[in-house]
């Protein structure tokens, strides 16, 4: 096996156009498949379209106006006395 290697670590000081051609037919290659790259915003189409789950969350989203999802961030105070419960009467008073 170390034979092997070293035949293949010795290529490219033997054999420098070969290792060029070869790079150039990998990258046409390469550039061939990303001709064929799109970009997906919608993540569901990656969901399985039969699963009942995925059902009721279309529907869900298309009766409620859409999956547009805002993120909120509260922070509590250590000192206050409900400090582990964000969703006490008087932290959803503030919000």
């Amino acid at each position: 096996m170390p034979g092997f290697f070293k035949a293949l670590f010795d290529l490219p000081i033997r054999r420098p156009k070969t290792v060029v051609f070869a790079y150039a037919i990998v990258t046409a290659i390469a550039l061939f498949g990303l001709t064929r790259l799109k970009q997906e915003d919608n993540l569901l189409v990656f969901l399985p379209t039969s699963d009942p789950d995925v059902r009721l969350f279309k529907d869900v989203s298309h009766r409620f106006g859409g999956l547009r999802v805002a993120l909120i961030g509260v922070e509590i105070p250590p000192r206050s006395p409900r400090a582990a419960d964000v969703f006490s009467g008087d932290v959803i008073r503030k919000l």
